[in-house]
Order: C-alpha cells, then sequence, then structure tokens
C-alpha cells in the first residue's frame, strides 16, 4: 500500500527543472526487489543521480520515478533516501507524498579516467611530506634517472598526481587537484614508489602504477570517482 506524506508544492516544479538540464549519459533502471538507488545504480556500473542533501542525516536525495496508479501511466519524478525511505521512490500526487514501488532509478555513467602526460614544471605543489619523483623506467635512480614529464589521470574535472613520500616509503600518494591547482584529495596506496608509467585496466575497472623495482600499485576507478563525488558536492 502507498504512504502519503505532506508534500511541499513546488517539489514537482523542482524536480521538471532538475530533470531537463540532466545529462545525455543519464538512463532510468529499474529497481530489483526494492534496492536502494545507489545499490542499484552501482550494480550497473553507474552511480544514481543525486539531486540535493537531506539535512537531518547528511544522506542524499536520489532521483527516481514511479506510477502512481495504473490509469496513469508514465512515471512521476521524486527520490529515494536512505535509510526508512530506501525501498521506494517518494512522488508527488494528489498535494500529498506517495511512496510508489516498484521504482526506476535515474543512473549516470562514471567517467573513465583518461592518461595525460604533463611536464613537470606545470606540477602543483604536493602535499606535506610528499615529493614529485617520476623517473624513465623501473630501475631507478640508475639507470633510470628522473623524467621531465609525469603521467596523470584526468577524471572527470580533477587531474590526479601521484607523489612518492619524503620518508621513501614504498607507496604512492594519488592528490587530486582542481583546475586552478587546488588540492582537493589524497589518498596513500602501498606497494611501490616512483612512478614512471600508468595504465588503464578497464576490464577490473583500475588504475595501474608502475613503480621501481618493477612494483605496481592497483587503484579502484571508484576512488576517482568518490574524490570527484566529494568535490561535486
Amino acid at each position: 500500500m502507498n504512504k502519503s506524506y505532506v508534500l511541499p508544492t513546488f517539489l514537482t516544479a523542482v524536480m521538471c527543472l532538475f530533470l531537463s538540464n540532466l545529462s545525455n549519459a543519464s538512463e532510468w533502471i529499474a529497481s530489483e526487489d526494492a534496492q536502494s538507488c545507489d545499490m542499484t545504480c552501482g550494480a550497473q556500473n553507474s552511480t544514481p543521480v543525486i539531486s540535493g542533501i537531506f539535512a537531518p542525516n547528511g544522506n542524499p536525495f536520489y532521483v527516481c520515478r514511479g506510477d502512481v496508479n495504473e490509469t496513469e501511466g508514465g512515471g512521476r519524478a521524486g527520490y529515494n533516501l536512505r535509510p526508512d525511505l530506501s525501498s521506494a521512490c517518494t512522488v508527488g500526487f494528489n498535494q500529498m507524498e506517495v511512496a510508489v514501488e516498484p521504482f526506476d532509478c535515474l543512473c549516470d555513467e562514471k567517467p573513465v579516467p583518461i592518461i595525460k602526460i604533463v611536464d613537470i614544471a606545470s606540477a602543483p605543489t604536493p602535499p606535506s611530506g610528499s615529493k614529485l619523483a617520476c623517473m624513465i623506467g623501473p630501475n631507478s635512480p640508475t639507470p633510470d634517472d628522473r623524467a621531465t614529464s609525469c603521467p596523470v589521470i584526468q577524471y572527470g574535472e580533477l587531474t590526479f598526481w601521484f607523489f612518492s613520500f619524503n620518508n621513501n616509503d614504498f607507496a604512492v600518494n594519488v592528490v587530486g587537484y582542481d583546475a586552478s591547482n587546488n588540492m582537493v584529495s589524497q589518498k596513500r596506496y602501498d606497494g611501490g614508489r616512483y612512478i614512471w608509467a600508468v595504465t588503464v585496466d578497464e576490464s577490473n575497472q583500475e588504475v595501474i602504477t608502475y613503480n621501481q623495482h618493477g612494483d605496481t600499485v592497483r587503484i579502484p576507478w571508484n576512488d576517482f570517482y568518490l574524490s570527484l563525488s566529494d568535490f561535486r558536492d
């Protein structure tokens, strides 16, 4: 049975305006077993479209749609909200909010990491405790000396640089910067230092760094996505 709640009168107009500005990469995906939209989209390697944040618990409003009755047809846009309203799409109907199930979730394709080779002269300032150490091969510091350029990852509107640590730990500090070279994220990954190459593994959805002595570090694409999502919020 549908549940009813008080509906702000501007909800429908706001949702229509929001939906009119979506990218072509967005698609509706049916929720199976009344799963929340983050679970539904994640199962398809996409991310739920977010219209805002519910201040009392800090959780996002996921955009969804559902049919209020059989004669109406189409799908009314609404929201899916964790934890209490995650098993339905709450839509506006007859001056109230109605929890509808089954429902669809609006999902966006995740960006694909893009490798770029950048001159070290344009490198941003490393965070405290880190240094830029890009090499020309795995046998550093000799015979493979320092390189004059570095591989970076472009992900959405962020650029991620791969730094080593001043204490020479076998680890990579992956740091995200915006277009103005403001640092917006950083995360340590153990397993190698002194980067010389980067590849993108589409099958496993990982970025792989190639480091000194033949070491490699694997970084899930989703980690880049989480940094981008935090930046956009």
